[in-house]
């Protein structure tokens, strides 16, 4: 008997980085159930941090599956990426 294959979800992990320190912390996001609703995801948090003045974008364009911001006024990191 065949079993159907079941699509994986693909997890939006958020990690935050110390401006001072290497020590970080990680948790999962968001689950989505295709890619094409992590991309819509991501947007959505691109779109909610270019809001943000004490946030920057570092987001490399070439890897749109990586979102980068740093606090302006804090120094610490916010990535967000994808696994799954």
């Amino acid at each position: 008997m065949e079993e159907a294959i079941r699509p994986r979800e693909i997890s939006i992990i958020r990690q935050q980085q110390g401006s001072y320190t290497d020590a970080y912390s990680e948790e999962v996001y968001l689950r989505c159930p295709d890619g094409e609703q992590v991309l819509l995801e991501l947007d959505k948090i691109r779109a909610l941090f270019a809001t943000r003045s004490d946030y920057e974008d570092l987001s490399p364009p070439e890897t749109p599956l990586l979102l980068t911001f740093r606090n302006k006024n804090t120094g610490k990191y916010i990535r967000f990426s994808t696994s799954g």
